[in-house]
């Protein structure tokens, strides 16, 4: 494995993409809509050291819906 690592067999940082375009989903460039400013207030406004991992889930899921839609 590190002889690939050094080699530079692994595939490198993409680096021909136009500039200020990224290899991110197109649900995170909407974060600057109204739909995902709403997400970001339920994110900043929820205590996650109180949540179960089973409501953390359910949060997720129910945001990364909100967002797809």
């Amino acid at each position: 494995m590190l002889a690939s690592i050094e080699s530079g067999a692994l595939a490198a940082p993409r680096t021909d993409a136009p500039s200020g375009e990224t290899d991110v989903p197109d649900m995170f460039r909407r974060l600057q809509d109204t739909e995902a400013s709403e997400v970001a207030e339920i994110l900043r406004a929820t205590d996650l050291n109180t949540l179960s991992p089973i409501e953390a889930m359910n949060l997720l899921f129910s945001l990364k819906k909100r967002l797809s839609t």
